[in-house]
């Protein structure tokens, strides 16, 4: 599986890719993740298939593209109407909190995507438009 790591130098985005060769290297690079230079990793799975997860500092949001359809994954426990202000990229996005998912739920959806390619169903994912 490839990856992207979009980080912030000098106020401009700059990205390094890889690949990850085993599971082991999930959890160090969501962790890389701090709202502040580090703000997206994006994860293309052989079937072409992208993961996508932006934020940092334990809120994220987390996107699943495959060749139909975006998804987002909803955290479906959360309550509360306040937006919760989130870096994605160069800007601050807004986001409710059923947006915002915390690290153990990205990173059981990460390793779902890594071995298999596909968004799983156990998780809270919002078709959009």
């Amino acid at each position: 599986m490839k990856y992207t790591l979009e980080f912030i130098t000098n106020g401009r985005m700059e990205d390094q890719d890889g690949i990850i060769k085993n599971e082991s290297d999930l959890e160090p690079l969501v962790l890389k993740l701090d709202a502040e230079k580090y703000v997206n990793l994006a994860f293309t799975h052989g079937n072409k298939n992208i993961l996508t997860i932006s934020g940092g500092r334990q809120q994220y949001i987390v996107m699943y593209s495959d060749s139909d359809r975006f998804y987002e994954l909803n955290n479906i426990s959360a309550t509360g109407d306040d937006l919760i202000l989130i870096r994605t990229g160069h800007t601050i996005g807004k986001f409710p909190p059923k947006m915002v998912i915390d690290p153990f739920t990205v990173l059981k959806v990460l390793k779902e995507f890594y071995h298999t390619g596909v968004r799983s169903n156990d998780f809270g994912w919002k078709p959009l438009s």
